[in-house]
């Protein structure tokens, strides 16, 4: 990963990582997929707990993708 360059991301506007192979990377996405579509990360203080530093950033992008107002 040496070679990476950064770029963004086209769905939430954070910094995301393209990879030699030409796949982007965008952690926000990808930890708010993991919530939507896969449940995971749990809900409420469990979802602090597991998200971290990146609860902000990906609960507000939970909320753009399902129609919520920002809260965060």
């Amino acid at each position: 990963m040496s070679d990476e360059a950064y770029t963004y991301c086209d769905v939430c506007g954070n910094r995301a990582v393209v990879m030699d192979c030409g796949c982007v990377s965008c952690n926000v996405c990808r930890l708010a997929d993991e919530v939507i579509n896969e449940g995971l990360h749990g809900t409420g203080q469990a979802r602090r707990d597991s998200l971290g530093d990146d609860y902000n950033d990906v609960q507000n992008e939970i909320n753009r993708r399902l129609g919520y107002s920002k809260r965060y």
